[in-house]
């Protein structure tokens, strides 16, 4: 454990540094602002627009292939990024099949 000195530190300057640090520590917990604009989808949204079960949306977010965002006590997905990752799926069955013709 570190040692703290607090000579030549007016209780001003004490008070000073206790509110800051607070100040920092509070700011840590405050959950980041979404953006307003952002449309978020559900689990059970995302699973049916991918077409896919929940262990296979759990193994993608453990690989960082998708995001969850934490809103509440419930996770969260934005529509943009579901959005891409079904063009992605699209356009790889399509080169699959142009390579099967």
């Amino acid at each position: 454990m570190a040692k703290i000195i607090l000579e030549g530190l007016t209780t001003d300057q004490l008070s000073e540094i206790i509110r800051e640090s607070v100040r920092d520590e509070i700011g840590n917990l405050r959950p980041h602002k979404q953006n307003p604009d952002t449309e978020y989808l559900s689990r059970k949204e995302v699973l049916a627009l991918l077409k896919i079960d929940s262990s296979t949306l759990w193994s993608w977010e453990k690989t960082g292939y998708i995001h969850s965002y934490p809103l509440g006590s419930r996770k969260r997905y934005k529509r943009t990024e579901v959005e891409n990752i079904l063009i992605g799926r699209q356009t790889g069955r399509q080169k699959q099949s142009k390579h099967h013709q």
